[in-house]
């Protein structure tokens, strides 16, 4: 069933590249899959992938509803995904995590199951000194990330399931607990009891019920966005027919 063809691709794909390999092997990829048993085109679970986003392609997601997408590596566990890329991104970046239970015509591969089966497994080691490449690959990654090949068109609010942020540095957190100046007796109390509730600072992600509240409060902003930019556009195209 797993031919040395078919090991190459998901070989290539596994090894990731820039933006063009990526499009060209997920293709590829696509072609090959349709060959073998379609249960490893098959996946029941929720998926989730994590995106760095610019203020443009935040405010198309946010504003606009469409997040334009691709044929991308999704996992089937949140916690890969939150760690993906070392997690948190910088804050000139916007850290979004995106959840969704896929449609069978947007499965690719379903990586995950497809590592699972014991004929993928002896296909691997018989045709493992033919496959190029293949420590940067299979060896390198195989079931950790836990994968599902997706193609996605776009994605929308909706699907968002997490969002990246910082917390406030540890004077400004105990400045707002005392409400005044803390004394190094406060952060001391306040560092013991910290580490006690397992809390930390710096890096988090935003998901359930306080995710919604933030998107929620967004929301009257960006209509306000909306007709600002509208009314430059339409200030734009005056001036330009003028």
């Amino acid at each position: 069933m797993f031919d040395l063809e078919f090991l190459q691709a998901v070989n290539d794909w596994q090894r990731g590249g820039d933006a063009d390999q990526v499009r060209r092997r997920g293709e590829r990829l696509g072609v090959l899959a349709g060959e073998i048993d379609e249960r490893f085109r098959r996946c029941n679970l929720a998926c989730f992938r994590q995106v760095a986003l610019e203020k443009g392609p935040l405010w198309n997601l946010l504003a606009e509803e469409s997040l334009p997408e691709k044929i991308s590596s999704w996992t089937l566990d949140s916690r890969v995904a939150k760690t993906f890329k070392g997690g948190v991104h910088p804050e000139r970046w916007q850290g979004v995590i995106f959840a969704l239970k896929p449609a069978p015509e947007n499965i690719i591969l379903n990586l995950d199951r497809l590592y699972r089966e014991q004929e993928f497994q002896d296909s691997v080691k018989h045709h493992r000194a033919a496959i190029s490449g293949i420590s940067d690959g299979i060896l390198k990654y195989g079931k950790s990330q836990a994968e599902v090949v997706l193609r996605i068109e776009s994605l929308d609010a909706a699907t968002v399931f997490a969002m990246g942020g910082y917390s406030s540095n540890r004077e400004t957190l105990a400045r707002l607990m005392f409400q005044r100046d803390p004394t190094p007796e406060d952060l001391a109390w306040f560092d013991y009891h910290l580490k006690k509730s397992g809390a930390q600072m710096g890096p988090w992600w935003l998901d359930g019920e306080p995710l919604n509240r933030v998107l929620a409060r967004l929301q009257p902003h960006i209509v306000q966005l909306k007709e600002i930019r509208r009314l430059q556009q339409k200030e734009k195209a005056r001036l330009a027919g003028g």
